[in-house]
């Protein structure tokens, strides 16, 4: 588990599946204005972490 990321921790420590899509991980995050999506997917790390 060295090399885990917060999807597998989540996984085995809350054993919650988190989705995290990869085109919204990967998206403009530099956008003066983020998307619902990206605001979601933050929001998720956060609370997670």
């Amino acid at each position: 588990m060295l090399r885990s990321g917060l999807t597998t921790l989540a996984e085995r420590v809350l054993r919650k599946v988190v989705e995290k899509p990869q085109s919204i991980a990967m998206s403009r995050w530099d956008n003066p204005q983020l998307s619902a999506d990206q605001v979601k997917h933050a929001t998720l790390d956060a609370h997670v972490s």
